[in-house]
């Protein structure tokens, strides 16, 4: 049916959520069962308007990526951070931020005991 193939079409990321009702509404119309004429010669086309839009959502790449995504391997640089102007980051103080950031992730332990740990493991 005309929802299942466009509940697939979001699932697939090729049609965004927000446009889900109003395909399906279309596509459940009579006006979708009226014919539809277009090209010339040999490339004439005779479909209805279902036909072609059924088709034509099944060919659209891919909008949305519904992946999930681990964090990345590496920490960002410690030069990322934009310090107000008159200001500096230090280098080691940013790496060290970051790195008790990924510790207080993966070991679920509040902020400063990440710093500590991180500290012990470094020195």
């Amino acid at each position: 049916t005309s929802v299942q193939l466009v509940d697939k079409l979001v699932a697939e990321g090729r049609v965004l959520p927000r446009h889900r009702d109003g395909l399906v509404a279309f596509m459940a119309s009579d006006e979708a069962e009226q014919p539809l004429e277009f090209g010339e010669g040999a490339t004439r086309t005779k479909t209805s308007a279902r036909a072609f839009l059924e088709g034509f959502l099944k060919e659209l790449p891919q909008s949305v990526d519904y992946a999930e995504r681990g964090r990345a391997e590496e920490l960002p640089e410690a030069g990322a951070f934009q310090a107000p102007q008159g200001y500096q980051v230090d280098p080691d103080k940013a790496r060290l931020h970051q790195q008790a950031l990924a510790y207080q992730e993966s070991h679920k332990c509040d902020y400063v005991t990440a710093v500590r740990a991180v500290q012990r493991k470094g020195a």
